[in-house]
């Protein structure tokens, strides 16, 4: 892929984002309020973070469909998943354990971390290495099913 390829992505999305900055903004701290809210909560706040962040960031694909289409990106995007058949949840949250699971398990092996129960020991011990490999293993189980949302929720 040339790198030209990849600028006129960019920029393509730089188009999208500025019909709507100050919508997509709230929209990514929402989610960011979120995962960082539940993971706080061990075990149960982790488990629902796995659940509701995958849904939760499909708001930015409604939200990007319609600036696409020349509408403006709404706060109301973020719930337009709410709406999708329940095969397209699925296969949502499928895609996103299938990467949660790949940084547990190595994050577990490489720097014995529990990612269900994170503490700050665990913070502190895991070695720049161990959060690399682990962010490496889940960027890894990503790209093949990266796409999974945007086919589910707009493919059918």
């Amino acid at each position: 892929m040339p790198a030209a390829r990849a600028a006129a992505w960019y920029s393509d999305a730089m188009q999208l984002w500025k019909r709507g900055p100050v919508v997509f903004t709230a929209l990514a701290l929402v989610m960011l309020a979120c995962n960082l809210a539940l993971n706080l909560v061990p075990v149960v706040g982790v488990v629902l973070a796995q659940l509701l962040l995958p849904l939760l960031e499909c708001g930015l694909l409604y939200a990007s469909l319609a600036a696409d289409r020349g509408d403006r990106p709404r706060l109301r995007h973020l719930i337009a998943v709410a709406a999708a058949p329940p095969r397209a949840l699925v296969a949502v949250l499928a895609a996103s354990f299938v990467i949660f699971a790949v940084e547990s398990i190595a994050a577990q092996v490489l720097g014995d971390v529990n990612m269900l129960t994170p503490t700050a020991d665990d913070a502190e011990a895991m070695s720049p290495g161990v959060l690399i490999a682990t962010y490496a293993a889940g960027i890894l189980a990503s790209l093949p099913v990266m796409f999974v949302p945007f086919v589910a929720l707009f493919d059918g």
